[in-house]
């Protein structure tokens, strides 16, 4: 049903997630998409981790883990969707362009995706607390 992509994203069979944060998004996704692939792309380092919390989920047949980094390889491992979830807030405007033309670079074809999951918040924590909201942006190729 791709109900957690949202329907931008729904004929998507690689899903991409730049970053991957706690692995628990990329897992539930496949949970509710058993058709798609997905892979999280994530320093070496941490991918020991994650592919022990894929496995605990059991999920290995679904999803696994890239080592990479984002700023220093050239282009991501090819897919048809990639993710930025809580990521493109972290970093600068140059950083980001960078991250966003790479994605694009490294997309497979046409009918292909860069998705952005970013939480907006309030300079202040007051204001924010109140009405938090998200942006989820598409952008096809």
């Amino acid at each position: 049903s791709h109900s957690l992509l949202g329907p931008d994203i729904a004929n998507s069979t690689h899903f991409v997630d730049i970053g991957g944060g706690s692995d628990a998004f990329c897992i539930e996704v496949c949970k509710n998409s058993p058709d798609m692939k997905v892979s999280i792309f994530k320093l070496a380092d941490v991918c020991p981790i994650a592919e022990e919390f894929i496995a605990k989920a059991n999920m290995s047949s679904q999803v696994d883990a890239i080592p990479g980094d984002m700023f220093n390889d050239d282009v991501f491992h090819q897919a048809d969707c990639y993710g930025f979830g809580n990521v493109i807030h972290d970093w600068s405007d140059e950083s980001n362009k960078a991250l966003l033309e790479k994605a694009y670079k490294s997309l497979a074809e046409t009918n292909v995706k860069v998705a952005l999951l970013e939480m907006l918040v309030a300079e202040d924590l007051k204001s924010t607390t109140g009405a938090a909201s998200g942006l989820n942006l598409v952008m096809d190729k």
